[in-house]
């Protein structure tokens, strides 16, 4: 076994000791000897007469490059040959928060595309290979030592390239080793691509079912009739606004009471709470209890977010818990109503400083309504999709722990593939 002496030990950051020994015929290489060479990418247009697509921190995702949202810059021909990027190029953002500084990928698109200022490029030697490299700047224990050796400034993290040159380790096996290594690991990135294409699929699909069955436009078997137009007013039995307790009552804040705001309500669900309050900070504010299974509206900041309440919680003013008639309309199926319709909310916003849907703008909002058995058959319908994204989406996140579990230990040489 290769033992590190105790100066790499340092430099590396080794916070968990994760490479205190290698196994034989492995080496603690800084990233410095591993690269060819490294540049800063440009800040700004010459206004030259080539127009090249740029790279910047935000098409640095997981690892990867993404494409969604890229800009183009104007070069003159020899800042293009300076800056085009080569197949297996490391790309690291060296300026970001600091939760999202380091992040790397490596550069495998065709065609020309350069660089933005915020990334650094390192050309990597022969020695090592580049999808090797990435598995481990993208690791939990590559991550955590880029940002260890960022500086944290007043509002952003810097990592400079000259000390990650110095003083960033990877445990580098032979090639033979690291090409098993990335292939095993290139498996599951693509039993997780599947996965991702079939969630967005299940997506598609539901959403165009949506766009059916809450408009009337196809029925499901056995109903008909007409469908009604009601008000909010009429199906709603009770209104809840909510409120926030005094933050400088710190004892307000030390109970098991649930509190949410809007920035609460993830993908029209309440999955974490952040906050909790006490009875004596519900009876002194004007925040509210909504009960288990109503109906919340998001009405101020984040209009257009739904959810059903999980459980008993207190809302703040950004919300509006709703109680429905029973005889009127299904909450679950207004829950689908809404989130389908989520852009007729946001439309009904109103004010300049604090935009939100009014009390009398809510009350007044209307909703198509089958009858109460074909709004329960549509919830059903619309359950079962809701069901099987979310075991499709528990699936993924199952192979993105195993993914890494496995790159703790193949890229640390605890577990051998040769």
């Amino acid at each position: 076994m290769a033992i590190m002496d105790s100066e790499q030990q340092v430099i590396a950051g080794n916070s968990s000791n994760d490479f205190h020994s290698l196994p034989d015929h492995w080496q603690l290489r800084s990233l410095g000897e591993i690269i060819i060479s490294s540049q800063y990418g440009i800040s700004s247009s010459s206004g030259g007469g080539y127009s090249v697509p740029i790279l910047k921190m935000n098409n640095l995702q997981d690892g990867h490059i993404d494409l969604r949202d890229v800009d183009s810059i104007q070069l003159s021909k020899a800042e293009l040959q300076s800056l085009i990027l080569n197949d297996g190029d490391l790309l690291i953002n060296r300026t970001n928060s600091i939760d999202l500084v380091g992040k790397a990928a490596i550069y495998n698109l065709e065609g020309e595309y350069v660089f933005a200022s915020y990334l650094v490029r390192f050309r990597l030697g022969s020695s090592v290979l580049p999808a090797f490299v990435n598995y481990f700047l993208n690791s939990e224990p590559g991550q955590r030592k880029l940002r260890l050796l960022a500086t944290k400034g007043v509002s952003q993290a810097n990592i400079n390239p000259s000390i990650l040159k110095k003083r960033l380790f990877l445990p580098i096996p032979p090639l033979s080793e690291q090409r098993a290594i990335a292939a095993a690991l290139s498996d599951v990135d693509a039993l997780l691509t599947s996965l991702d294409k079939l969630i967005a699929k299940k997506r598609d699909i539901k959403q165009a079912t949506m766009q059916q069955l809450l408009t009337g436009r196809t029925r499901l078997p056995g109903f008909s009739g007409e469908w009604e137009m009601k008000t909010m007013e009429e199906i709603g039995e009770k209104f809840v606004n909510g409120g926030t307790p005094s933050t400088e009552k710190f004892e307000y804040w030390q109970g098991k009471i649930p509190w949410i705001t809007g920035a609460d309500v993830i993908n029209q669900k309440i999955s974490d709470v952040r906050r909790s309050i006490t009875p004596e900070a519900v009876k002194n504010s004007s925040t509210n209890i909504v009960e288990r299974g109503n109906l919340l509206i998001v009405t101020r900041t984040g209009v257009g977010k739904v959810a059903i309440a999980p459980f008993d919680l207190a809302i703040s003013q950004d919300i509006t818990g709703i109680y429905i008639k029973e005889e009127q309309a299904s909450i679950a199926y207004l829950f689908h109503y809404f989130n389908y319709n989520s852009e007729t909310l946001k439309s009904l916003n109103q004010g300049t400083s604090i935009a939100g849907i009014t009390r009398e703008t809510l009350l007044a909002t209307k909703v198509y309504l089958p009858s109460l058995p074909e709004q329960r058959a549509i919830t059903a319908v619309l359950s079962d999709m809701d069901a099987e994204i979310v075991g499709l989406e528990q699936k993924r996140e199952k192979i993105c722990a195993l993914k890494q579990a496995m790159m703790q230990e193949l890229l640390t040489g605890k577990t051998r593939l040769v």
